[in-house]
């Protein structure tokens, strides 16, 4: 028993004994963890590191009036700023931000957080630059201008040898355009450019880690442009997930590594426990191996033709010519079937019982390809509806089915399976169109056979 000792001694002691509670041997063997970190991580991370592991402003939120809950959300937020303040965040020394907290505190009320800092929760776009979102996250995040080549290689630099177990500078040269740098100094910018890409894969991770739910990544088409962060992620995504010549999966921590060096902590490891994301798979990647059971297509061939088939109805719904990206070409497709294909997407437009689906003097508006994101007591669940149809009192969500069925009892097994699919995927459009009674029908494409949800 620590009967003289501080409060950490004493948790120490009673942990060591077996008599704490899991509450408190949790909170010993993160406080230890955090301990073991604090020479590592500059403040900054650290901090990060523990408000995510010890959910920090939700307990706050949780044991404070909701009258105060804006303000304290706002102060334990500004903390992370200050943390960037003091050599940018980037060297560990807790010493240092003490004695730079302790300054503010003492600092004029004109220099604390004002009532702004308490809006930054609220529903509002804000336009930044990834240094100034670095600490912060948003439930969805546009990064553009993405396409451009830095201009670095083209402008004077500096290359600064200066070690952070170092009191100085060892080395400090001035460097010319890389066009016009002598042999001697070759080695130099060698050294300064792979620094440059260096630090410029870490900005490009601490971009892509600030959504919460859903990222966007856009840029403006430039042939000339070389290594740009949008071919980056381009590259580093697997194949089967580029389509139609962009990106329609979620980014994961495997393939923002590939980008650069990944820091050892990550705050994204928080994020997945306390967002319990579910995807509906769409419908070109037919995985459901389950509703597949019964058809005369492997796996992979289901894919396949599902694939097409939803491309195919895409074109010709929009009046497009069928000419088939790069990202379908590792599909070997014999042109027999790609014909097969090509005519069963036009007869399903024509059928009678489908018309009204297609005509466009039958609705006010349609949509294809209509990404979805809703939040439930469950969690984040997002996927991707196929077509959506407005009239002027409806909404009709349209899920296509490609399976090579025509047994009837088969057919309305496999729609059941749907069911859930369905039930979220007119939430979602509810929420978008709440005057309008919402619908949703799952068409299959092989035996032009329908089947109606709703929530009659």
């Amino acid at each position: 028993e620590v009967k003289n000792g501080n409060w950490f001694e004493k948790l120490q002691s009673l942990y060591e004994s077996g008599f704490t509670s899991p509450s408190l041997s949790d909170a010993y063997i993160k406080l230890c963890s955090w301990s073991q970190t604090q020479h590592l991580l500059p403040v900054h991370d650290l901090l990060n590191i523990i408000y995510h592991e010890g959910d920090i402003i939700a307990r706050y939120q949780a044991s404070m009036p909701s009258s105060l809950r804006s303000r304290a959300t706002a102060n334990l937020h500004y903390l992370l700023e200050l943390a960037l303040s003091v050599d940018s965040g980037r060297y560990p020394s807790i010493m240092r931000f003490l004695q730079h907290i302790a300054k503010v505190k003492s600092a004029k009320d004109n220099q604390k957080p004002n009532s702004l800092r308490e809006q930054e929760n609220q529903n509002r776009v804000q336009i930044m630059t990834i240094h100034a979102a670095k600490g912060l996250e948003a439930p969805v995040v546009f990064l553009a201008d993405s396409h451009t080549e830095s201009n670095n290689n083209k402008a004077y630099s500096c290359f600064a040898n200066w070690p952070t177990s170092e009191d100085k500078v060892k080395q400090f040269f001035l460097l010319p355009k890389k066009s016009e740098a002598p042999q001697c100094l070759s080695n130099l910018s060698a050294q300064a450019e792979k620094k440059n890409e260096r630090e410029d894969s870490n900005l490009l991770y601490v971009a892509m880690t600030r959504a919460v739910h859903m990222l966007f990544i856009s840029g403006s088409e430039n042939s000339r442009a070389k290594n740009t962060w949008y071919e980056k992620i381009q590259q580093a995504l697997p194949e089967e997930a580029i389509t139609h010549g962009s990106i329609e999966t979620a980014i994961t921590d495997n393939n923002i590594r590939a980008l650069g060096q990944k820091p050892k902590q990550s705050m994204n490891k928080h994020n997945k426990n306390k967002y319990a994301k579910r995807f509906i798979s769409p419908s070109t990647k037919q995985n459901n191996k389950q509703t597949l059971s019964s058809s005369l297509l492997s796996q992979e061939e289901a894919v396949e033709r599902g694939l097409y088939i939803h491309y195919i109805l895409q074109c010709l719904t929009e009046n497009k010519a069928l000419t088939y990206p790069a990202g379908f070409k590792s599909y070997a497709v014999s042109k027999g079937a790609l014909l097969n294909w090509e005519e069963e997407a036009r007869q399903l437009l024509k059928h009678k019982s489908f018309s009204y689906l297609y005509k466009e003097d039958s609705f006010d508006q349609a949509f294809n390809e209509v990404p979805i994101l809703l939040e439930t007591k469950q969690g984040i669940i997002n996927g991707v509806i196929d077509r959506l149809v407005l009239t002027k009192d409806k909404a009709i969500v349209i899920d296509y089915k490609t399976h090579v069925v025509d047994d009837k009892e088969e057919l309305k097994r496999i729609a059941d399976s749907y069911e859930s699919q369905m039930y979220y995927y007119r939430e979602s459009i509810k929420k978008l169109y709440p005057q309008k009674k919402c619908s949703s029908l799952l068409i299959f494409t092989y035996s032009k056979v329908s089947y109606e949800f709703n929530d009659d």
